[in-house]
């Protein structure tokens, strides 16, 4: 497992999360 597979995996669940809480907020 290399690094650079960690970070961008980070960043996809650190996109869906941004993407996901606007739709959580009223």
């Amino acid at each position: 497992m290399s690094i650079s597979f960690v970070a961008k995996k980070r960043n996809t669940m650190i996109l869906l999360l941004f993407s996901l809480i606007p739709r959580m907020m009223p």
